[in-house]
């Protein structure tokens, strides 16, 4: 049906889709307005679009060959929709633009009738008839623009970042309780509101009543997926994530909820992100080669994929496997899985250490200071590569990483001038 192109997106999602849009992978519309009708709308409401334009195209040749349209007027129709139904290849329609399609049609419907005076005749109608649609107008308004309207209102002040979780919760709680056609939405962003304030606690320990927000989130997700299409997979995922959290925060399972997550799986077959929360659970539990199995199967769907290798390291390196996590490691690193902070791979340099392996220290020193470190861990990442890189016979860069650490601590300066002074010799 209309608007549910994601719905069939993620019923036939490829895996292969995930090496050529890493950052983009959930699209409810096609951009191709002809693609969007054929899914949504079938043949039929494709072949139904198509003929629109097929009639209009007839109407401007009809209209002109009668005299009733000027070769301006003509020319101008003509250009219009041929730009609009070439710029559709491309796009899908705004509202905006395609208002502007309906005026047009509008406006040559106009040249089209017959202009007959005699046509019109005064009418009268009883004002009493006007009474029942009227009302009908007032319940609709009421129901699908005022009442939206003010949830609106209340999901804006609970995210305006003036209130702490406390009030934000009693405004999101004030939204569902209009019962409109935004509940889901309503939910959906409750529930990240919740997990983003947990995820800055520093505590593992919940504070009072945090705990109790929790739980509602993930009761409202479990309501928006028990209320939406199967394919709908959003609701699915911000379950799995909020349970994840959970789970690492207090250590309380829920069967339930692992389910929902295996049956998101055999839903979408081609998607990986359930299989990676689903890896997540079991890591968080502790059951790291359960978690290797998951992420071993969600792989072998795209090889290519990064996210398995780097969820396959950190089993390892739990487990207290290191010579087996490093290729793994190494791998998502190679198919650009990024580094979110410096203590990720930190065992990896110290391996790397241990090993001897210079080449690697510099790899993964360099990486690490690319994300961002403090002043103190910044000068030991630049001493291990100045030393890697006098010990390579690279002097140049050796003196590069030296004077760095006396710039971020120009009480060093002593030490580093003694470096470069035996690299000279």
């Amino acid at each position: 049906g209309p608007e549910n192109f994601i719905l069939a997106f993620n019923k036939q999602f490829d895996p292969a889709f995930y090496s050529y849009e890493r950052s983009e992978i959930w699209f409810d519309r096609a951009h191709n307005i002809y693609i969007d009708m054929l899914v949504t709308h079938g043949w039929a409401g494709l072949v139904a679009y198509l003929l629109l334009f097929a009639t209009v195209f007839y109407v401007i040749n009809s209209r002109y060959k009668k005299g009733k349209l000027n070769a301006a007027h003509a020319f101008a129709f003509v250009l219009f929709f041929v730009a609009y139904a070439a710029q559709n290849i491309f796009l899908f329609d705004s509202f905006s633009a395609f208002l502007m399609f309906i005026v047009a049609l509008a406006y040559l419907n106009g040249f089209s009738r017959e202009q007959d005076s005699s046509e019109y005749r005064p009418m009268f109608i009883n004002a009493s008839l006007f009474a029942a649609p009227l009302i009908g107008v007032l319940l609709v308004s009421y129901f699908y623009t005022a009442r939206p309207a003010a949830e609106a209102y209340w999901i804006s002040e609970a995210e305006s970042g003036r209130y702490d979780i406390h009030q934000a919760m009693e405004y999101y709680k004030k939204t569902l309780a209009y019962h409109t056609f935004g509940d889901n939405e309503a939910r959906s962003r409750m529930a990240l509101s919740v997990a983003k304030h947990i995820q800055g606690i520093e505590t593992k320990e919940l504070p009072l009543g945090v705990d109790i927000y929790l739980e509602e989130a993930i009761a409202a997700l479990k309501q928006s997926i028990e209320q939406t299409n199967q394919y709908l997979l959003l609701y699915r995922l911000q379950l799995s994530d909020l349970y994840n959290l959970k789970l690492s925060r207090t250590g309380m399972t829920s069967p339930e909820i692992e389910e929902i997550i295996r049956n998101s799986i055999a839903i979408s077959p081609g998607r990986m992100e359930f299989e990676f929360a689903l890896a997540q659970t079991e890591f968080l539990k502790g059951n790291y080669e359960k978690s290797i199995e998951i992420l071993t199967g969600a792989s072998a769907k795209n090889p290519d994929h990064p996210i398995p290798y780097w969820k396959i390291a950190q089993n390892y390196q739990f487990m207290g496997n290191d010579e087996k996590g490093i290729p793994y490691l190494e791998k998502a690193l190679y198919l650009g899985q990024g580094i979110r902070s410096a203590k990720e791979v930190l065992w990896a340099e110290k391996y790397y250490v241990q090993k001897e392996d210079l080449a690697k220290i510099i790899y993964i020193d360099q990486r690490m200071l690319q994300v961002g470190v403090d002043d103190k861990e910044a000068i030991r990442l630049h001493m291990n590569m100045a030393v890697v890189y006098a010990k390579l016979g690279k002097k140049e860069k050796a003196k590069e990483h030296a004077q760095a650490i006396a710039r971020l601590d120009p009480s060093q300066k002593p030490a580093v001038d003694n470096f470069i002074k035996e690299l000279n010799q």
